[in-house]
């Protein structure tokens, strides 16, 4: 089925999406991502950077409002593609990268008939001296930790003493007496 629908995609000439705009009625919002990604070069942008034009924290964000305008796109075409945003641009991603979306040429020539003009938008990825830096995002991490039994730790370290057997380091020796008797065992 997505198969048939990109099909059909790729025979939708700049009148149909021409319709289908007019249809759809864009918010200003929705112009906006347009123009973005028209004046992106080769009309070619990532969720990432459509995301920084438009101030959002991140991709996600630039991804789903994107998202939903395309299809209700969609719906005025009358195509159901897997993903919303086939109607408006073919996907790129080499290894390592991120993906990258590329307005289809028929989209392109309907927003130049509508005067929708891109002019030039540039992703360059320095920041101002002034500009504030902002951290990623948070998340969880989940790991296992095991307690040493503390009276077997006692025992081992006075039968083997505190230095490493590797390498020789003493805690006590390199640190002070605070440091005395501490070891890293690693199993």
């Amino acid at each position: 089925m997505a198969d048939a629908a990109l099909q059909d995609i790729e025979l939708f000439s700049s009148a149909d999406y021409v319709g289908a705009f007019s249809e759809v009625a864009p918010t200003e919002n929705q112009w906006g991502m347009l123009r973005v990604h028209l004046a992106a070069p080769n009309h070619t942008i990532t969720a990432r950077h459509m995301a920084r034009a438009f101030g959002y924290s991140n991709w996600n964000a630039a991804n789903l409002h994107y998202g939903k305008f395309a299809g209700k796109l969609c719906n005025a075409l009358n195509v159901s593609p897997s993903t919303n945003l086939s109607v408006l641009a073919e996907f790129f991603k080499a290894p390592g990268v991120e993906w990258e979306f590329q307005l289809r040429p028929s989209v392109v020539t309907a927003l130049e008939e509508l005067g929708i003009a891109g002019g030039s938008w540039s992703f360059q990825e320095e920041m101002a001296p002034d500009e504030p830096l902002v951290e990623g995002a948070c998340f969880t991490v989940k790991v296992s930790a095991f307690e040493r039994n503390p009276v077997a730790r006692q025992k081992c370290v006075a039968h083997y003493g505190s230095s490493c057997t590797v390498c020789g380091f003493n805690f006590g020796a390199a640190y002070g007496g605070s440091a005395d008797g501490y070891v890293q065992w690693i199993t």
